[in-house]
């Protein structure tokens, strides 16, 4: 029984229903040739319940594919979930969101790694010089000590 709707509705709902009709014996057609192959794929059951059985190469097949298919799937997420972490990441050099790998391995061409040199900018390793009140990065502070409490004139290596 058709429903009564005004103009061409009924038209849709016809060309709908073939449609979806055709899909639903598309798909009953395919769940049976599935179940007609599948004592030809699944190896008999053992009349006492255990497994231990090989199973038949089709399905150790499809075991395969799937686990290597789940494994490019990971990856996949994996790599993209820390792509938009890094995108969001305030970067330590410029305090930008510049998206620079600052903690990649290896040195770089001076041989000091990236961490060291990233570190370094880092306010948490500033230091406050207690004659001048500024404030100087721990590689530097030691070097600044030394001319501003006067240690490395010429007169001050005199006194020693």
């Amino acid at each position: 029984m058709k429903p009564k709707t005004e103009g061409g509705d009924s038209a849709v709902f016809d060309e709908l229903l073939q449609y979806y009709d055709s899909k639903i014996d598309m798909l009953r057609l395919a769940r049976n040739s599935l179940e007609t192959a599948k004592p030809a794929i699944t190896p008999p059951a053992s009349p006492g319940g255990n497994d231990s059985e090989p199973r038949s190469r089709a399905l150790l097949a499809l075991e395969l594919y799937q686990e290597m298919i789940n494994e490019l799937m990971m990856g996949v997420v994996f790599e993209t979930h820390y792509e938009a972490k890094q995108s969001a990441a305030v970067c330590v050099l410029c305090n930008t969101q510049c998206q620079l790998d600052v903690c990649g391995g290896g040195n770089d061409n001076g041989g000091s790694s990236n961490s060291q040199s990233a570190g370094s900018q880092n306010s948490a390793d500033a230091f406050e010089c207690p004659s001048c009140q500024r404030s100087y990065p721990a590689a530097r502070f030691a070097a600044h000590m030394d001319k501003c409490m006067g240690l490395s004139s010429r007169r001050a290596a005199t006194r020693r």
